[in-house]
């Protein structure tokens, strides 16, 4: 499999959850990075996927697997299905000593507006989640509707969609 750099660069200075001066690269996972998804998960998730469940996303065709490096270092991934110009956001992960600072805005903006060709784009997460809400907001994502007890807590699920030109135009920002 071939890892080529997606985007390399630094976020702009000054702007909400930049990446504070940092160099932040995203590029395609590979099988050979299965231990550092495993390492980001474990460090950030309450119940992390299990190796398995990555090395199934990577034989997955229509999964893609976005891995973010700041300054080198492993700071987070987005899981994701992409098919007939839609987006399923399956994962986004940001490990705690890398956030707040572009890297999760970084990885969304890359699979949205990026190499996809992405019209529409489709998530849930936990309606407790207030950060990761304000982010998709932010990214131009909408709400449309809701799982009553999505997740095996029994939390609900809110439901979450962007597209271009309703709220998703030609960029997030």
């Amino acid at each position: 499999m071939e890892r080529d750099v997606i985007v390399k660069g630094v976020a702009p200075a000054g702007k909400t959850g930049g990446c504070a001066g940092g160099a932040m690269t995203i590029r395609r996972a590979g099988s050979d990075d299965l231990a550092i998804l495993v390492q980001l998960e474990e460090e950030s998730q309450l119940r992390p996927w299990p190796e398995q469940l990555f090395q199934g996303e990577m034989e997955n065709p229509h999964s893609r697997i976005d891995l973010l490096l700041v300054e080198g270092r492993p700071a987070g991934y987005l899981c994701y299905h992409f098919l007939l110009g839609e987006i399923s956001i399956i994962n986004l992960v940001v490990s705690p000593r890398f956030r707040r600072r572009g890297g999760a805005r970084g990885l969304l903006e890359n699979a949205l507006l990026g190499e996809n060709g992405a019209e529409k784009a489709f998530l849930e997460v936990r309606v407790g989640n207030k950060g990761a809400i304000a982010l998709y907001r932010c990214c131009g994502f909408q709400e449309y509707g809701a799982r009553k007890g999505y997740y095996a807590d029994g939390e609900a699920a809110l439901l979450m969609e962007w597209s271009v030109g309703k709220g998703g135009d030609e960029k997030t920002s």
